[in-house]
This record gives structure tokens, sequence and C-alpha cells, in this order.
């Protein structure tokens, strides 16, 4: 297959050409609605002003797109905009028109988001604490999941495609799919680009992208993946020069460490591994979907967020007194799929499952085993609704559960309960056959 290394005029996200001179002045007209207020920036793929509509008075964002005058582009871009005027949701910018200006130059209006880009927010603060960072990700990722859902792929997911709004910096909008493609194509379907282009920025392309192979969900979710790595270390994940960086993906090569920056909180172990995991070349490495990724991602904060847990201890040392409660204490053996680095993240999920209840003890390379004693810990039939969500997440072949009743006088708890969680490790085998 034919790898295309881009030329730097194709890495530059601006380059000075008389196509980007601002097309617009104050007070313009666009699409006879719209009166231009001011510009709000210039890049490669266009011009983005903020203008007034005429009769309902509220301010929107007016793109036009002077490079995309071919009668084709127009008609793809037209196509891209109708169907994201059909999505809503509040990690996506709303596309509310579209037209062309006189001569052809296809415009498309947009809601105004009042912020800063995330590009911004780096380039001023170098990285961002890690709970801020996985939240504002899990946040992409979530509008990810609905323009995936929506049959589109973004193909050019970056920190200056990230807007932050001032008056809630937590929100969080994608925008600028002036590169986007449907994800499943028929031979009817159009996209922004010709096959055997590569297009996107270099900086955050997958290797597959890079390679002009074919793409799907999982190469989105490399991008963000590097925005991320970014978010969190304060550089991008390759080193030396876009086309050194490019070459290295290319090869299969893996990123840089991902490390604390000095002064930030240390990123939790589980979280460095889920995201060295999304930037796998092997994209059958990688969280199978946006949605698969911002799960990994609550579950590292719902751990972070749970108070400190007592001192670990197995259940041959664990005093319970099993005489003091009217109901018999529950032991559950739980095995976890095999995910690769993933599997910091499902304990994590677990442990919050049960933060309140209980502690999970390692009893096996994949297994975990949890005691739960409602009426001891003033949670009366919790442990029916932890089995069930262990059973709805993991299924039933991976869940067993058993009471355990009081000993006869004068024999041993911790034996009683060792021997309960012996037969449930059996039975997890005997139903995993």
């Amino acid at each position: 297959m034919r790898r295309n290394v881009p030329t730097q005029r194709g890495l530059d996200e601006r380059w000075e050409d008389p196509a980007h001179a601002p097309m617009l002045g104050p007070s313009a007209m666009v699409l006879d609605r719209y009166r231009v207020v001011s510009l709000i920036g210039v890049g490669s793929m266009g011009q983005v002003y903020r203008a007034r509509h005429l009769r309902l008075g509220h301010l929107v964002a007016v793109k036009v797109c002077p490079l995309y005058t071919d009668p084709l582009l127009v008609r793809r871009l037209e196509a891209e905009a109708a169907l994201l005027a059909r999505l809503r949701h509040p990690n996506v910018v709303s596309v509310l028109d579209f037209g062309q200006l006189p001569g052809g130059v296809p415009t498309l209006v947009m809601e105004l988001i009042e912020g800063e880009s995330l590009q911004q927010r780096l380039k001023r603060e170098g990285s961002l604490p890690w709970p801020e960072a996985s939240s504002i990700a899990r946040k992409m990722l979530e509008g990810l999941e609905a323009v995936h859902a929506a049959n589109v792929l973004h193909r050019d997911l970056k920190p200056g495609n990230v807007l932050l709004p001032r008056v809630d910096a937590s929100l969080v909008k994608l925008v600028d799919f002036g590169v986007a493609c449907p994800l499943e194509r028929d031979k009817n379907a159009s996209t922004l680009s010709q096959n055997g282009e590569v297009v996107g920025t270099v900086t955050y392309m997958s290797p597959e992208q890079l390679q002009v192979e074919r793409l799907d969900r999982r190469t989105d979710v490399y991008s963000l993946a590097c925005v991320l790595y970014e978010m969190l270390s304060g550089r991008v994940p390759y080193p030396g020069t876009l086309i050194e960086g490019a070459l290295v993906k290319m090869r299969g090569g893996a990123p840089n460490p991902l490390t604390t920056p000095k002064g930030r909180p240390e990123i939790p172990p589980a979280l460095v591994a889920l995201v060295m995991r999304a930037l796998s070349p092997n994209r059958d490495a990688r969280p199978p979907t946006a949605r698969a990724f911002a799960e990994s991602l609550r579950a590292i904060e719902a751990e972070a967020r749970a108070p400190a847990p007592p001192p670990q201890a197995d259940f041959a040392t664990r005093p319970t007194a099993l005489s003091d409660s009217p109901r018999a204490p529950r032991l559950v053996a739980v095995r976890l799929p095999k995910s690769g680095g993933d599997g910091a993240a499902e304990r994590a999920w677990v442990n919050s499952l049960v933060r309140d209840l209980a502690r999970p003890v390692p009893i096996g390379p994949d297994e975990l085993g949890i005691l739960l004693n409602d009426e001891t810990a003033g949670h009366a039939r919790r442990s029916d609704e932890v089995v069930r969500a262990l059973t709805e997440r993991y299924g039933e072949g991976r869940v067993a559960q058993t009471d355990v009743g009081a000993p006869a006088e004068g024999g041993d708890v911790s034996g009683s309960m060792l021997d309960a969680m012996s037969r449930l490790i059996e039975r997890l085998a005997s139903q995993s056959r």
C-alpha cells in the first residue's frame, strides 16, 4: 500500500496565502440575515466571524470556507452540514444554517461559543491537573460518542478544535467538522476529502490515518488520547519534528512514557495505562468506542474520589462478627474480563460500586472476593443491588455468590469464610468452561 508522508505545507495549520485573507468586514451581510460584528479567527480551513441575526437578535458564529469553491466540495460540505444540524449534544457545537456567499464561497452558521480553545489554555498553563484533564477528555468522549452514533468520523480532534465556554468551562464543545466523513460509507456516500489524501493534523493522527488505511471509531479514539496525553503531560506523545513523529507512528513505534509534570498531582497508574493503551498502534488494543473510553475514565475518577479504604486484610485475618447480623453475610466472587491495561479500570469500577459497603480482596490474577454484610454496614438489601450490578456488567458466568452461615460453637469464623470462598472459586471455574 502506498504510504503518504505529508508535505510541510500539508502539515501547517496556517500558511500565508491570499485565500486566507479575511473576506468580510464589520457590518457585512451574510445570507441576507446575519450581520458581521467582528472577526474571531482565521485558519487553514476557513475564517470564523461573530455575527448577529437581523430578526432574532442573537449572536452566532459564521464560518466561511474560501478554499471550498469547487461545486463538488460545496455539495459535500452542505451534506455534512445537514447531517450535523440534526445532531444535538451539549458537548458538540450546534450547526444552525448553511449557504453560499456571492462567488460560491460556502458559509456555515453555528452556535457562538464565547470562551477559549483548549489549545489556548494549554499554551498558557502547559498542562492540567489530571482530574481536570480526565474530566475534559470524558466530556469530549461523550460528545464524540454522539458524533459516531450519527455516523460521522471527526478525523481532526486536537486542542484547537475543543472549546471551553467562558460561562461554564466544564461544558466542553467539539468543533470544526471541516474534514469529517461518514463512518460507514455506501457507493453514494460523500466525504470532504478524496481517497489517498492525508487529512487532519499530523500530531494527532493515528498510524492508520497517516497510512491512508480504512478508518473507524478507534481512529478518533486515538486522536483524543493524544489530546489527553498532552493535557496530562504538557507535551505531545511523539518527540522531534512533525515528520519524525509521523514516521515513528507509521513504523509502529511507541510514544514517550507518560509522566507527571512537576507541581501536578501524581497521575494514577490506571490512567497512565489507559492512555497508553488508547495510543496503541494496534487499533484492536485500544478502547473500542468513545463510550468505553469514557466509562474507564469515569471509574478512575470515582476511585480517586472514594474515601481511603481501611488497611487491606485477607479473609483469614479480617474480623467479622457473623453472629451480630440478622441476615447471613454474603460472599461474592467476581472474575474480571481479561482486558489488558484496562484491568485496573475494572477494579476501580468495582471499588466504586462497593466503596461504602465492603472492600474487594484479590483472590487470583483476575478474581476479586467481596464480603457483603448488610446489617453491620447499615445498608440493608444493598448486597442485592451490588450482585445485580456485577452480573449486568460481567455476566452470570463471571459472578458467584453464597451466604456464609455462623460456624458451629467454638468454630473458626475465618475458616468458615475461606471454605466458602474456595467453593465459589471452584464454581467460577466450572461456569467459565
